[in-house]
């Protein structure tokens, strides 16, 4: 019996192009499965732990109710867990108004609050770049967009501490 029969089939049943293309399916996918694998492992072994605080301004008293501690917070745009909530401080906003008189003083808007939600969770830093989550670097003073299972906010990064 002949391994290539007059046909150009392996054995009688395969083709000899339909069985290279299948063996370079099967390398890509070997390729791609391996890269994937080796960049989940490298991104776990450089975490750290870390404090995030994260400054939500002016929103309704109903929508800062239902942060709680313990509530998992993630980054809207990744998915990426940022962490569980340790403490959560609610201030009535206060914004700055002009009086008759022309003074700008400081005045608090009753029906709004601002909310500061202290986060706990493991991360990767970089020194030079911050907190990472995948490819995206965090700092103080930049904007994000959290939510949880029940509420989703806009905010700032007030803080990270590791």
């Amino acid at each position: 019996m002949k391994i290539i029969d007059e046909k150009g089939r392996v054995f009688g049943s395969i083709n000899v192009v339909d069985l290279v293309v299948i063996l370079a399916i099967v390398a890509i996918c070997a390729v791609v499965y391996k890269s994937m694998v080796m960049k989940k492992v490298n991104v776990l072994e450089n975490k750290k732990p870390y404090e995030i605080q994260v400054l939500v301004k002016s929103i309704l008293p109903q929508m800062a109710e239902q942060v709680k501690e313990k509530d998992i917070f993630l980054e809207d745009g990744s998915n990426a867990v940022l962490g569980e909530v340790i403490n959560i401080q609610i201030d009535v906003t206060k914004n700055e108004v002009q009086t008759a008189d022309g003074r700008i003083v400081i005045a608090p808007v009753e029906t709004r609050r601002d909310i500061i939600i202290t986060l706990k969770g493991t991360g990767k830093f970089d020194e030079q770049r911050g907190l990472m989550f995948g490819n995206k670097d965090w700092q103080a003073g930049g904007a994000i967009v959290i939510k949880s299972s029940k509420v989703k906010f806009g905010g700032n990064i007030y803080n990270i501490t590791d």
